[in-house]
């Protein structure tokens, strides 16, 4: 990944992507960060870069001129969903996070 530009989110540049390159970071040519997977793919579309995120986040389906090619070794972050105390949720919201709960409890 030496020399290619590459997009990723903040957090990720931060710590996963320093996590996995080690004394090696200062050779990336980490270049935007994004918020939204969405907008980074449009961002690859036009050819500025690459993008450094979890699969699945973004199409590669047949339909799509993106792929997904995961790191190696590989890198495994922990993700966490929160939500405050006591919400009350949209119909939709709650099942959801039922199904949330259901697959990862």
């Amino acid at each position: 990944m030496i020399g290619v530009d590459l997009i990723c989110s903040e957090q990720g540049m931060k710590f996963d992507i320093t996590r996995w390159c080690r004394e090696k970071t200062d050779q990336l040519n980490l270049s935007g960060t994004i918020n939204l997977c969405y907008n980074g793919g449009v961002f690859v579309k036009e050819g500025l870069g690459c993008m450094l995120t979890f699969e699945r986040l973004t199409n590669t389906g047949d339909n799509s001129s993106l792929c997904f090619r995961p790191l190696f070794p590989r890198l495994e972050t922990k993700m966490y969903i929160i939500w405050k105390k006591y919400q009350v949720f949209t119909p939709i919201a709650e099942l959801l996070l039922d199904e949330l709960k259901n697959r990862f409890h």
